[in-house]
């Protein structure tokens, strides 16, 4: 109940018009009126003139509304810290996507992917750990749930295999001489990409939801 229903409440149970009550109070019908509407609130002197008059605790009438705007200020402040999680995933993501995009342009020389050598592609490999720690430092120090953990690695699992597996299909590649083979390998790497990422973004998925649901029954 609101301020303002307290008091419409309470002058009605004491047979009281808008016009009396406002006499007594030394306010307008108008005014009062707009308290009981919750449009505007009396001030404290009223509030305390209106709780000796009907013998109640002015803690009574104020109650309600501190708890509200308790409740909202609450609100506002897990939606801002919501928020504010969010970003050392994003920031990190972002970082791994540049570093994968480093990697490529340096390794790419013109030849098939599989002929990439891996110190052409080492300055984007440091910047995708260095996104990978970045997360993990702004992870531990905030103290973020374990479901964040797991949407982190279920995103970049994908991204930062994807050079892995480019140069152990190469490493192979060299070892084999026969084009059939070579065509049979790259078939296979791509088909076990696919699906070592697929297990670990269900496992990691599944852990995220049977922890977010601990966290919110």
């Amino acid at each position: 109940m609101t301020l303002g229903e307290k008091i419409q409440s309470l002058r009605k149970s004491n047979n009281k018009t808008q016009d009396e009550l406002a006499e007594i109070l030394g306010v307008s019908r108008q005014a009062l009126s707009k308290w009981e509407n919750g449009t505007s609130n009396p001030e404290i002197d009223k509030i305390v003139l209106i709780s000796n008059y009907f013998s109640v605790t002015t803690d009574y009438i104020l109650k309600n509304e501190c708890e509200e705007s308790a409740t909202v200020l609450d609100s506002d402040n897990a939606s801002k810290t919501q928020k504010g999680r969010k970003i050392p995933l994003i920031l990190s993501t972002i970082i791994i996507s540049i570093g994968f995009i480093v990697a490529v342009a340096f390794a790419n020389d013109g030849t098939l992917f599989f002929y990439w050598q891996f110190r052409d592609a080492a300055l984007g490999i440091a910047i995708q750990i260095v996104g990978v720690g970045i997360y993990e430092v702004m992870y531990f120090s905030e103290k973020y749930e374990r479901d964040r953990q797991h949407l982190f690695w279920i995103i970049n699992i994908w991204i930062l295999s994807i050079m892995p597996a480019i140069f152990c299909a190469g490493l192979v590649t060299r070892i084999l001489l026969n084009s059939f083979e070579i065509f049979m390998l790259l078939k296979y790497t791509g088909i076990g990409y696919v699906f070592f990422n697929s297990i670990v973004s269900v496992i990691l998925l599944v852990l995220f939801k049977k922890n977010k649901s601990i966290i919110f029954p």
